[in-house]
C-alpha cells in the first residue's frame, strides 16, 4: 500500500516539475493575413502545440502559408534564407538555429501543427511569429509573448462591514410653552348693559 501511495506522489512531483502542455490556434488566408497579430503563452506551459489552418482556397504554390517562430532580431536572416532554400523545403533552410519552431507549409482548406518545448524561451525577450513564403513576410507578421507564469492573489480578507453608528437619541420635542392666558379686556368681553331710557309720562 505505500510503495503504490509513493509511486503516485513521484508521479504527480514529475508533472508539477514537467508544467503543462498548451495549445495555440492560428489560421491564414488567400489576403496574406493572419487572423491573430498576437499570441501568447506564460512559462507554466512546458510545451505548446500550435496548429496553423488555411482558411483559403488557393493551393500552396499559389498562395502557401507557414507558422515560424524566432527571435524579432532573427527574422529578417531567417527569411531570406528560407527564400533561398525554395519550395522543395518550405521555405525553412534545413537545420537553421534560428528557428525556435516552425510547422510545414499548407495550401487552401489544409491544416497543420507543430508541438515545441517552451525551453528555448526566455521571459522579456522579443518573440515573432511569420510566413516565410515568398512576399508574404510584410502583411503574415505577429508577436508572440512569453510571460511570467501568473501566481493566483489570495483573496483579500473581508473587510468588517462599518458598524452602523447608533441613531442619534431624539431630541425631546420643544415642550410647546402654553401660551400664557392673557386676561381679556373686561372692557371688550362684559356685555355693555344698555342704558334704560325712562319712558316719557
Amino acid at each position: 500500500m505505500f510503495s503504490k501511495v509513493l509511486v503516485l506522489l513521484l508521479s504527480m512531483a514529475a508533472t508539477l516539475l514537467q508544467g503543462k502542455d498548451c495549445a495555440l490556434q492560428i489560421a491564414g488566408n488567400d489576403m496574406m493575413r493572419f487572423d491573430k497579430q498576437v499570441l501568447q503563452v506564460d512559462s507554466a506551459c512546458s510545451r505548446v502545440t500550435l496548429t496553423l489552418t488555411h482558411s483559403g482556397q488557393l493551393p500552396k504554390a499559389a498562395m502557401g502559408h507557414n507558422w515560424v517562430l524566432t527571435k524579432a532580431a532573427d527574422k529578417d536572416a531567417t527569411v531570406a534564407a528560407g527564400v533561398t532554400a525554395g519550395p522543395q523545403h518550405g521555405y525553412l533552410q534545413q537545420g537553421d538555429a534560428r528557428i525556435i519552431a516552425a510547422t510545414g507549409m499548407v495550401g487552401g482548406k489544409e491544416q497543420t501543427s507543430v508541438t515545441f518545448s517552451t525551453s528555448k524561451l526566455k521571459v522579456g525577450e522579443k518573440y515573432l511569429f511569420f510566413c516565410t513564403f515568398p512576399g508574404h513576410v510584410g502583411l503574415m507578421t505577429g508577436n508572440f509573448l512569453f510571460t511570467a507564469a501568473s501566481k493566483a492573489k489570495p483573496a483579500d480578507k473581508a473587510k468588517p462591514a462599518n458598524k452602523a453608528k447608533p441613531a442619534d437619541k431624539a431630541k425631546p420635542a420643544n415642550k410647546a410653552k402654553p401660551d400664557e392666558a392673557k386676561p381679556a379686556n373686561e372692557a371688550a368681553t362684559k356685555t355693555m348693559p344698555s342704558s334704560a331710557t325712562p319712558s316719557p309720562q
